[in-house]
């Protein structure tokens, strides 16, 4: 049909490259925008207004943890079938 050549590309890493911007109090992370705003306040009424004043509450360091995706949900993520893709390379080492 096209006189164009097929071309199969296969890759055997991928290099991934983020920027960190640290994450310090709950002002960094939840105080923007103005619906930022209202949930940051809702959330201190709600949870800590006995505990903190609203400033001490947004001054307050932030934890969080990255966590790995199951290999359940690769396919889920990136439409990857594990199993299929494993006998694939596999069966290609072989020959």
């Amino acid at each position: 049909m096209n006189d164009y050549p097929e071309i199969n590309i296969t890759t055997t890493s991928v290099k991934v490259t983020a920027e960190i911007h640290p994450l310090r109090t709950i002002r960094d992370v939840r105080y923007r925008g103005f619906t930022g705003k209202i949930k940051t306040m809702w959330n201190w009424i709600r949870h800590h207004s006995n505990d903190y004043t609203f400033n001490e509450y947004l001054e307050k360091p932030v934890k969080y943890t990255l966590t790995a995706v199951p290999a359940k949900d690769i396919s889920a993520y990136h439409h990857i079938d594990a199993e299929a893709e494993l006998i694939k390379m596999l069966q290609e080492e072989e020959e």
